[in-house]
């Protein structure tokens, strides 16, 4: 497709669209483009900083909390993490409630949920990044509860017994068993026409976001402030959203203006509306939006976006 500009604002910054491509395999559609100020922030991924041993990632005492972790951040480099991260390791599996800027030098507690229901030893002391990523649906239900944290106690906390739900769900769905409850086994062993029709998607170049629709209702649209974290997290993006509908025999391409025009919307909606600011976890701004028809999180520091999430409320998988 040609490039397609939109401009807009965000917080009184002028804030522009570049659709780049649309692509489709079975019900599941994918519209990459590029938002913003692209790459004007210096930092790295946390599977990078993990993988290059600048920062340790441990529970916060030795008995553990299961809705805290900690990270120690001993380099100058500032460490993005997103909501929806999963961190193997320690008492239990855990996924990350909400995306966080950490700082250089710096220690940080940040919530998390259990992922791993039926285990509380040490598997390892530290935690490694998962190559797996939350499925869509659930990342939104735990969202929901984050916002609704937020506006109740000021915390990023999720009610973990709908996460655990979740979790049942989707393994029960894929005839997927775990002693521990792992979500993590949701993804191992699946079979190779999965990671077949998860290749189909190609990640299109100067590409900062991905906007994911099952036949044309949005599942998720996630923006990075730098093209090299968003590639990082594309194959993640498409592999959560993948999960939650490849089980469907379904072949529906929608009209690319039907995905430019939602798109579209979806991103005025955030933007042009007032949304709740919040003391993040780590640095910046966390700024929330619910509305009847979608629920945003905007992860903001020095006025540049880190990270930009949005779904649509209904359910898109019916």
């Amino acid at each position: 497709m040609k490039n397609f500009y939109i401009d807009s604002k965000l917080n009184n910054v002028d804030m522009e669209t570049i659709f780049k491509s649309v692509q489709s395999a079975k019900c599941l559609s994918v519209l990459q483009f590029e938002y913003g100020n692209v790459n004007s922030l210096d930092y790295i991924s946390g599977n990078r900083a993990i993988n290059e041993g600048i920062i340790h990632i441990s529970e916060i005492s030795d008995s553990g909390k299961v809705n805290s972790l900690k990270i120690t951040n001993s380099s100058r480099s500032y460490v993005f993490f997103s909501d929806g991260d999963i961190l193997e390791g320690g008492k239990q599996n855990r996924l990350l409630n909400t995306s966080v800027f950490i700082g250089p030098n710096s220690i940080t507690i940040i919530p998390v949920s259990c992922v791993e229901r039926g285990r509380w030893n040490y598997s390892r002391r530290n935690f490694k990044p998962s190559d797996f990523y939350a499925p869509s649906l659930l990342r939104k239900v735990k969202n929901i509860d984050v916002q609704r944290s937020l506006r109740n106690d000021k915390s990023f906390s999720s009610k973990q017994s709908k996460v655990w739900e979740e979790i049942q769900y989707r393994q029960t769905d894929h005839n997927k068993h775990s002693k521990t409850l792992d979500m993590t086994n949701l993804f191992s062993d699946m079979p190779v026409d999965f990671d077949k029709f998860v290749n189909r998607f190609k990640i299109t170049e100067k590409a900062n976001g991905a906007a994911i629709f099952f036949k044309n209702n949005l599942i998720s649209l996630d923006v990075y402030n730098r093209t090299d974290i968003y590639k990082e997290y594309f194959k993640k993006l498409i592999t959560s959203s993948a999960i939650e509908i490849y089980r469907m025999n379904l072949e529906e391409k929608p009209e690319e203006t039907v995905l430019l025009n939602k798109t579209e919307i979806f991103l005025d909606e955030f933007e042009n509306n007032p949304k709740n600011i919040n003391e993040p976890v780590g640095e910046g701004i966390d700024l929330r939006l619910q509305t009847g028809n979608i629920i945003g999180s905007s992860l903001q520091f020095n006025s540049e976006i880190v990270h930009l999430n949005i779904s649509e409320l209904k359910n898109p998988v019916i």
